[in-house]
Parts: C-alpha cells; sequence; structure tokens
C-alpha cells in the first residue's frame, strides 16, 4: 500500500492544497487529530490582537494557522486593520459577541467561496454564552466582546488561541485550563498560575504542587485497619526531591496489625550511601499528650518508619508498632500522628 498524498518538497511533483496543508502541520504542536495542528496566532505576536473604541471594533493586521480535520493546517494573512462596529446593547440583558477568524475552502464547506475574513458575530441577550458560527467550518476565535445592558462602552477578551512548534510552550488563559494534555510529558504555561504544567496523564501539575497519594499503613507480619479511622497522605515533587507528609486519625475500631509499623512513600529513596533521611513527627494521644516523633526513610527504601519515645522518662526512641504506641503507651482510639519528611528519589 502507497501513502496517499505526495511527500512534499521533491521536484516535479505537484502538490494539491490539501497536501500542501497536511504537510505543513508537521511544524505546529499536534492537536489529537491525524494531521492536524494547533490553530491560532504566534505567542508574542500582535497580530489580530481585538480593540474596541466605544462601539467600534478593530482587529490588528497579522497571520494566524487554522486546522480542519483531515485538511491539515490553513494559513491565513489579514494585512491591514479589519474594523467592524458593535451591533447596540440590549436595554435590560446583558449580550456576549465573537470577533472570528475563518476560511472559506469550497471544496470542504461547498460555500461557493475560497477566501479568509475576519467576522463580527452578536450573540443572544441574557444567554450567557457565545454565539456559534453557523455554516462555518473552519475558524478560531479571536475575542469575546462583552456588551452590558443599554451600554455604550463594551468590554473586549482576548481569545486568540496561541499556535506552537512541537514541543512549544503555549501561554494558557483561563478558558481552556480544563482542556486535557495531549500525551504525558505536554507542558504549558498557565496564565493564572504564571507557572509551567506538565501534563502527568490525569491532570496538570508544576513543580512544588502537592498531590494526594494513597499512602499505606503497613505491619511486618499483619497490616493495621483504620476501619473508620482516617489516613491522608500528599506529596510534592521538585526533580528528585520528595516531600512528603500525611496525618493518621485512630478510631475505636482501628486494628494494629502485628509487628513494626511502616508507611508506603510515593518513590522509592536513592539507593546513595548519603541517601538515608530524617523528618519530624507529632503525636497526640487521647489525653492531649503531645509527643515529639522521628520519622526515617533509609536508602532504597520505598516505605518510611516513625520513631517515637520509649517513654516520658526514657527519650531513646523505639519504632512505631502493634505493641509501641506514642510514648511506650498501647494504641488507643482517637490517637492522631501527623509528619512530614523531604527525601532524595531513587534515579
Amino acid at each position: 500500500m502507497t501513502f496517499t498524498d505526495d511527500p512534499a518538497w521533491i521536484d516535479s511533483l505537484s502538490l494539491s492544497g490539501a497536501e500542501l496543508r497536511r504537510a505543513d502541520a508537521m511544524w505546529l504542536a499536534a492537536n489529537g487529530a491525524a494531521a492536524g495542528g494547533t490553530g491560532g496566532i504566534r505567542p508574542g505576536d500582535p497580530g489580530l490582537l481585538v480593540t474596541l473604541t466605544g462601539m467600534s471594533i478593530s482587529a490588528a493586521p497579522g497571520v494566524a494557522a487554522l486546522p480542519y480535520t483531515g485538511q491539515g493546517v490553513y494559513r491565513a494573512c489579514n494585512s491591514t486593520t479589519w474594523t467592524g462596529t458593535v451591533s447596540t446593547a440590549h436595554a435590560s440583558l446583558q449580550r456576549l459577541d465573537l470577533v472570528y477568524l475563518r476560511v472559506w475552502d469550497n471544496t470542504v464547506d461547498a460555500g461557493g467561496l475560497l477566501k479568509a475574513d475576519i467576522v463580527y458575530l452578536a450573540g443572544t441577550p441574557g444567554s450567557g454564552t457565545l454565539p456559534s458560527p453557523a455554516g462555518t467550518l473552519i475558524w478560531i476565535p479571536l475575542a469575546q466582546i462583552t456588551v452590558p445592558a443599554g451600554s455604550t462602552t463594551p468590554s473586549v477578551t482576548d481569545l486568540r488561541p496561541a499556535a506552537v512548534a512541537p514541543g512549544g510552550i503555549a501561554p494558557v488563559p483561563s478558558a481552556r485550563l480544563a482542556t486535557a494534555g495531549l500525551y504525558i510529558g505536554h507542558v504549558r504555561y498557565n496564565l493564572i498560575r504564571n507557572m509551567i504544567e506538565t501534563w502527568n496523564g490525569s491532570t496538570w501539575v508544576a513543580p512544588g504542587d502537592w498531590t494526594d497519594y494513597p499512602m499505606q499503613w503497613k505491619g511486618a507480619t499483619t497490616d493495621p485497619a483504620l476501619h473508620s479511622g482516617t489516613l491522608a497522605a500528599r506529596s510534592m515533587l521538585i526533580g528528585r526531591s520528595c516531600t512528603v507528609k500525611f496525618e493518621i486519625a485512630t478510631a475505636s475500631d482501628t486494628t494494629f496489625g502485628s509487628g513494626p509499623h511502616s508507611f508506603t512513600i510515593p518513590y522509592t529513596s536513592s539507593g546513595a550511601g548519603t541517601a538515608v533521611s530524617v523528618g519530624t513527627g507529632h503525636g497526640i494521644t487521647p489525653t492531649n499528650v503531645r509527643w515529639d516523633l522521628n520519622l526515617l526513610i533509609t536508602a532504597g527504601q520505598s516505605v518510611l518508619t516513625v520513631w517515637t519515645p520509649l517513654s516520658a522518662t526514657d527519650n531513646r526512641l523505639f519504632q512505631l508498632s502493634n505493641t509501641q504506641g506514642l510514648g511506650g503507651v498501647t494504641w488507643a482510639t482517637q490517637q492522631t500522628v501527623r509528619g512530614q519528611i523531604e527525601y532524595e528519589i531513587a534515579a
């Protein structure tokens, strides 16, 4: 079986517009469609920026990419300033209007035209939503115009999407923050948080973000069981440095297993000889007696251990276990253990 499209930039071949557009898509970041690409303007390009002066609309000269499924990416240029006029405001209802860039391609839309233009489209008063272009297949938004009831001074919100090269970091405004990443490692710049985020397969995360993880409470022989007690844990990863914090609250039906206790961590610790890590904890008994605790992660391990003074008069540290509770006292209902530790993860 052969390719359906001819390869680009080979002498003597004559390529159709569709073949050229699909080949051009290679130079834009993916949009999740085969032979597709991200549409919009280049980050930092003032082109096609929409501004208002009273009820008068202007769109600056500029270039943009417009993808369409199966057709690759169209490129369009507005070489002069475009102008328009906002429709008269409704007397009692606010309205959201749309300014957009569209491409007409008769082969695709059967509209009888071969051109690009900028369009102003008034919305429905009181709907609270932007209008959707009817009969237009190939388009990208440029701006939202908010027209308050009875107003002659509407406001404008920039909606131009950013088109970047493969691996490029696109700035993302609030309107598109809910969009999932296309692949693990996909990077974007969150304009609300003002930081770089990476898609981990389920959510966008930035260096320093805290995320929940399912810590498990283990016993050397038999695991404890929380039942109606609670265990919450979160972690933060920056490079190869991971910080873990957790809180356990026991209940009347909590059982404590058998043997020394340990708690799972989200990443295996480094096996380097200097990779032993020590953290601090805080324990509270039902009678509100409070204990300083030590946390320990040894090299090449996937668990941490918690160590408590043997008693009120003996500061030697013993590992929490089914028989060794806070301060050497037997485990009881409504004990709380909190802790935080930073450690080096394995490469």
